[in-house]
């Protein structure tokens, strides 16, 4: 699953600049002009990327085969793989697909809070400093070669731990295809928030006279970033209500 996640990061750019060549070819920070070329290259390097999330959570099914006592039914059944089902009274085969989803098997939530405990440390003690000074050559390489582990940890061991205590504690038992609806519901609601952070809310502030960079960034960081993203995180939350099926999840 942490696959899908990386997956769904990476896709978060090209879907992005999408929208940049929509509405903002020429990158001020002001509506228009569009830029097909930007859209187009977005979309062709996030399309493959799409198609293999896709593939990645395309159904698996289990064939089941039940045996049901008929008066015209068959003693004999040719099953596949050169299998014959034999049954003392008169049977006729119902076939059907389920969906295969088996419950996400955890580790207990106190190795998994070690693991980002001490990721959180790697990036306080370790990534820290290095991204503080003017990093050349090895530090680079250390910095990229640690900053990614460690983005990746801090951003789902804490779901994983909340699964693993809900399973241990609370007796909620969370299936595979369920974690990868939120885990995926999680990412894509960065995908707005980077739209409306990056692009709407800037050219909004530029539409109505407000002008700096510096104040830009500020208004967005304390006003766009947190009620933007909440919201797109409300959605995000509604959009899986259906799971919640008890007052503890």
């Amino acid at each position: 699953m942490v696959g899908l996640v990386i997956l769904l990061y990476l896709i978060a750019t090209p879907v992005t600049f999408i929208f940049v060549g929509l509405l903002d070819g020429n990158l001020d920070l002001e509506p228009g002009p569009a830029n097909p070329w930007i859209s187009l290259t977005g979309a062709l390097c996030s399309l493959p990327l799409v198609a293999l999330v896709l593939y990645l959570r395309r159904p698996r099914l289990t064939h089941v085969i039940l045996a049901e006592a008929a008066a015209g039914g068959q003693h004999a059944h040719q099953l596949p793989g050169e299998t014959v089902l034999q049954t003392p009274w008169p049977t006729v085969l119902r076939h059907h697909l389920i969906r295969r989803s088996p419950p996400l098997d955890l580790p207990r939530p106190g190795p998994l809070a070690a693991l980002f405990l001490g990721a959180v440390g790697v990036m306080v003690f370790v990534l820290v400093p290095l991204g503080a000074v003017q990093a050349v050559g090895a530090q680079v390489v250390l910095f990229l070669l640690l900053l990614i582990p460690a983005w990746l940890i801090g951003f789902s061991i804490p779901v994983f731990i909340w699964w693993a205590v809900s399973s241990e504690v609370l007796q909620l038992q969370t299936d595979r295809r369920q974690g990868e609806a939120m885990l995926i519901a999680g990412m894509l609601s960065t995908f707005p928030a980077l739209v409306i952070n990056s692009l709407l809310f800037p050219m909004g502030l530029s539409a109505i006279g407000v002008e700096g960079a510096a104040m830009i960034e500020a208004l967005t960081v304390t006003v766009s970033a947190p009620v933007g993203e909440e919201i797109c995180k409300l959605v995000a939350v509604l959009s899986l209500s259906r799971m919640i099926d008890s007052s503890r999840r």
